[in-house]
């Protein structure tokens, strides 16, 4: 192998140079990478504060409530008294049942999205019932007094 000046690179020298071009490709991969993960998370940012705008024009501010997670949020808004009633006169509260008040309280994002949030990250339906329980003006697992 040659160097930029026509003279023979030694075999130390010629390791050392594919190694230094092996760690520029890496470090090139590496930054296209991240200029595109970063894209994706602005898409992401805007789509989740245009939805949550959008929500709030339709119920109301202090109605909806944006879930943050590592796979994208979940906006849920107030549930209606009638659905919220029967969430908490079911006895035992369930994933399934949570999932189900979720679902209809649920502005953002399209099911099959929701859907694939719940599956990766199990515990947003935990803070999404959460969620749907402040709107409706109580903490989720607190017990009210009579």
């Amino acid at each position: 192998m040659k160097n930029a000046d026509d003279t023979q690179l030694s075999p130390l020298e010629e390791v050392r140079a594919k190694r230094a071009a092996l760690a520029k490709a890496r470090e090139e991969k590496a930054a296209a990478a991240a200029e595109t993960l970063a894209l994706v998370k602005e898409q992401r940012a805007l789509a989740e504060e245009t939805a949550l705008a959008e929500a709030q024009d339709k119920h109301g501010e202090d109605a909806v409530e944006l879930v943050p997670s590592a796979n994208g949020a979940i906006i849920v808004h107030k549930p209606s008294q009638v659905l919220f009633r029967n969430f908490q006169e079911s006895g035992k509260i369930t994933s399934v049942l949570s999932d189900k008040v979720v679902r209809a309280c649920l502005c953002y994002p399209t099911l099959p999205e929701y859907e694939s949030i719940i599956k990766e990250r199990p515990g947003a339906l935990k803070e999404a019932i959460d969620a749907v329980c402040r709107l409706a003006g109580v903490e989720y697992g607190k017990r009210v007094e009579k």
